[in-house]
């Protein structure tokens, strides 16, 4: 099962940006989103609608899952993509 991600401020887990992020892994900005479309990555926070933004906390976890063995990675984003469908799929009351 997924994890919820915290929205609490903490100083020692800033916010990053798309370019920080990207510069961080060594990768371009354009790789970073195809890796979010492919659920390697989570999906940002958008603090305002054309700003969106990641916890250095997951990009921490999402970069650890990533060095797993590919079919233990491939399998831990099978099981997220699942459970965001069925969160997805659930009607809003």
């Amino acid at each position: 099962m997924a994890k919820q991600r915290s929205a609490v401020s903490r100083p020692s887990d800033p916010w990053l940006t798309a370019q920080d992020v990207a510069d961080q892994l060594g990768i371009n900005v354009r790789v970073l989103w195809r890796a979010v479309a492919r659920l390697r990555f989570p999906s940002p926070t958008y603090v305002t609608a054309r700003t969106p933004r990641w916890r250095q906390s997951w990009i921490d976890e999402a970069a650890e899952r990533n060095r797993m063995a590919p079919a233990e990675a491939h399998a831990a984003r099978l099981e997220e993509k699942i459970a965001r469908q069925r969160g997805a799929d659930r009607p809003t009351a």
